[in-house]
């Protein structure tokens, strides 16, 4: 098999579990976890919403960057 072929679907099979993990998580979990974020965020002071929010968005931001990290790493 050509390099770049085995390259591509190296690529591709690393990163479906992952993205399959993600999209699971969400759209099983998404309306119960945002209801409930709701719910809570609404008796929280503006000031812990905004450093929670803060605080997700970090992490997500983190667990990409992650990912990508080891997808550069696998495939390099």
């Amino acid at each position: 098999m050509d390099r770049n072929v085995s390259r591509m679907l190296r690529i591709f099979r690393l990163s479906i579990p992952p993205v399959f993990f993600l999209l699971a998580c969400y759209v099983f979990l998404g309306e119960h976890v945002f209801g409930l974020a709701y719910v809570v965020g609404k008796r929280l002071r503006p000031r812990m919403r905004a450093t929670l929010r803060g605080l997700y968005r970090l992490g997500a931001a983190l667990i990409a960057l992650v990912m990508h990290a080891y997808l550069w790493y696998a495939c390099a």
